[in-house]
């Protein structure tokens, strides 16, 4: 669920990216700031997006997250002992 989620934020962010950048043409502050926000917002939601990893239409879950649930098997249950 976490994936569609930052799928769909990726997809509206690229879509706010274009409309913005047409709307760039004009050299005002406001278009600049308005730009650089809408830059930042669609890097952000591809950064979140290259952590998934897709294999046959599956999300699959990254090695890490492995190591995290065998590292809380081993102790959990002891006080961290």
């Amino acid at each position: 669920m976490e994936y569609e989620k930052n799928q769909t934020i990726l997809q509206k962010c690229g879509i706010g990216f274009s409309e913005k950048i047409q709307s760039f043409t004009l050299p005002e502050i406001f278009h600049r700031v308005t730009y650089e926000a809408a830059e930042s917002a669609l890097k952000d939601a591809k950064a979140t997006m290259a952590n998934y990893k897709v294999v046959k239409g599956t999300v699959q879950v990254p090695d890490s997250y492995d190591l995290q649930i065998k590292n809380c098997g081993t102790g959990a249950g002891e006080g961290g002992k």
